[in-house]
């Protein structure tokens, strides 16, 4: 599982319209802390499409039926991400995506 950023990063490297995301894809399992994978990466050392694909997949992850759970609310992601800002995400990308999804769900 660890191993499965370097995996895609290596599977585009070799596609050269993609190689602007070989960061995002190797760096997205990093935490803002410095406690993920695979360089151990932390805060702004992270690339920035890294940290911001990190919140937007989990919360993706997280409001999406799966065959082992069921979706949690909208709300309650949200609630997720800002528990864990400053330990797995970047905090200032937590509040600007809060702002997002709650300017989305009014408007909804």
């Amino acid at each position: 599982m660890r191993m499965h950023p370097d995996i895609g990063a290596k599977i585009v490297a070799g596609i050269p319209f993609l190689q602007e995301t070989i960061p995002l894809i190797r760096h997205h399992q990093e935490k803002w802390d410095g406690t993920g994978y695979p360089a151990g990466l932390h805060g702004e050392e992270i690339p920035a499409l890294a940290r911001i694909f990190s919140v937007v997949d989990t919360f993706d992850a997280l409001t999406s039926k799966r065959p082992y759970r069921n979706a949690i609310s909208a709300s309650e992601a949200v609630d997720y991400l800002r528990e864990q800002a400053g330990i797995i995400f970047d905090p200032n990308i937590v509040e600007t995506f809060e702002k997002l999804i709650l300017t989305e769900t009014k408007s909804t």
